[in-house]
């Protein structure tokens, strides 16, 4: 699955998540807070998720992943 975190923030609840796509597919966390998206990269290599990306708010790669995504994560309030 393809799997975008629109408001990851630090990266929380791809975390949770991740282990259970047991490395399969691809997950994409965005926010438009470049530097909670360095902390998100530094929490998910601690924990050994390497089917991750992180896309910065202004990543032109975004347009790309349009309409492919299988889920789409949005946790406004946070």
């Amino acid at each position: 699955d393809q799997v975008l975190d629109f408001c990851s923030g630090s990266g929380g609840k791809t975390l949770a998540f991740a282990p259970r796509m047991e490395e399969k597919g691809q997950i994409y966390l965005h926010d438009i807070r470049n530097f909670v998206l360095q902390e998100a990269k530094k929490r998910l290599k601690r924990a050994g998720i390497q089917n991750s990306q992180i896309l910065l708010y202004d990543d032109p790669k975004k347009k790309r992943l349009k309409n492919r995504m299988d889920w789409v994560l949005v946790d406004g309030p946070c």
